[in-house]
Formats: C-alpha cells, structure tokens, sequence
C-alpha cells in the first residue's frame, strides 16, 4: 500500500523529466496524504503531456456522493482490469504521479516508525495512477434538493500497487508501480490495449530503491514541511525482517 509520498522537486527537473510545455508553480510538499489535490500528468490530446491538479482517492462516476466510502488511493495491479471501480479508468484514463519518495511504517502497533523510499538518485519519478470525473446528479426530481448548494465535478486519481522487490519486501509486500522514463508515452496512451499495460506493469519494477527511517511527524497529515524528512540519526537494519533495531 502506499499512503503517503512526497514531491519537492525543483519545477526545472520536472519539466525535463516529463518532457512538460511550461515550467510548474508547484510548492514543496513533504506528506501528500489521500483526499489532498496533487499534480498528475496526463497525456494532451494532440499531442506531449500536460499537469492537473487532482484529489488522491479515485471517486467512481457513479457514487452518489464523492465523500461516501473510504477513499480509493491505491489499486491492486492484480486485479485492475476486471475491478469494477477502475476498469474504465484502467482502459482509457491513466496518468503518471510524480514523487520522489513514499512513505511505509513498520514496527509495533502504537509504536510505528515512519520509513521514507526514494529512487538511487533521490530524484523524481513516477507512479503508473488512474483517473477519473466524477460529476453531481442532475437537478431535477430526482437531483439535489432545490435548496443545496451546487455541486462541482471532481477530477480524482489512485496510484496502481504491485507485489513488492526483494529491496522492499523487508519494510512492505506492496509497493507502487513505477513507470521508467521510457515508458511514460505508452502509459497514457488511451489506446493502448491490456495486454500491452499489463507488460508495462510487469516491466516497470524498481529494486534499488533505499529506504531511510524519517521523522514521526510524518505520521500526521498535519505536518508538511522538511522536519517530515528528517533521517532519524541511527538507522536500522531493514534487512531484518524482525526489525528489532527499528525502534529507537
């Protein structure tokens, strides 16, 4: 599962890296948390690739409501293509989430210890995600009461999770799907065929990425700022899978 992550990357490695038009105002945001707006690319229709800012918890168009429910932020790459809630996303409205680490905690219940993932180069990367629009009933008989409020359409998205590499295994069995720069194209391109999506997941699997024992403050989604990233001065060993050095 992946339920937390961050993107402080500086607008110029954006941009090189997503190959983007126009330079992002984007702040640093050190504790991304669901139901929170974050930027997305998306592919253009005539062409390259573009930003949008969207909510973290992929809302299906049907709901009644965008708030009913616990949100969709992650969906299983097992089971992506025939789940009812992102089949149609899975299809033809995929995205790439850029990050440059996530968040896992592991350790005794009450006692969780935040562990921060990033890429070899603690660069930005990618996350394969899914979007969706969901739009309020029509007023009517059968809409909202004539008195609510109006209601706006909600662009949402959720990140695809795979079965962890050996590298993570140790901190989490999942992990998200990461997409290679090489692959960002295929990825969000709407039509791509299943089989071809279902190469790029099994191809996209990152196993150098490090992981760093960060800051509790991480642990409430009040806090974003650096001391969330802040490496605790004694690391353990998550090569242990009984973590017995994990809680200093």
């Amino acid at each position: 599962m992946c339920g937390r992550y961050s993107l402080t990357t500086p607008p110029e490695a954006m941009v090189r890296l997503f190959g983007l038009q126009t330079s992002p105002n984007l702040p640093s945001r050190y504790n991304i948390a669901p139901t929170q707006q974050a930027p997305v690319i998306l592919a253009q229709p005539a062409g390259g690739r573009r930003l949008q800012s969207m909510r973290w918890g992929l809302v299906p168009p049907w709901s009644k409501s965008p708030d009913g429910g616990a949100p969709l932020i992650n969906a299983r790459a097992e089971t992506v293509a025939e789940k009812p809630s992102f089949r149609a996303a899975f299809q033809k409205r995929r995205c790439l989430v850029p990050a440059d680490s996530y968040y896992e905690w592991i350790g005794q219940k009450g006692a969780k210890q935040p562990v921060r993932i990033q890429a070899p180069d603690q660069g930005v990367f990618a996350f394969a995600g899914l979007w969706e629009r969901w739009s309020p009933a029509p007023s009517g008989p059968l809409g909202p009461a004539a008195n609510a409020a109006p209601a706006e359409s909600i662009d949402s998205f959720t990140i695809v999770t795979t079965a962890a590499t050996p590298s993570i295994q140790a901190i989490h069995h999942r992990m998200p799907v990461i997409v290679p720069p090489s692959l960002f194209d295929a990825w969000i391109d709407p039509t791509l065929s299943a089989g071809a999506l279902q190469e790029i997941i099994d191809t996209a699997a990152a196993d150098d990425f490090t992981a760093t024992a960060v800051s509790r403050r991480v642990s409430n989604v009040r806090n974003d700022d650096p001391d969330c990233i802040e490496p605790l001065p004694v690391q353990p060993d998550f090569k242990n899978p009984e973590q017995e050095d994990l809680l200093i």
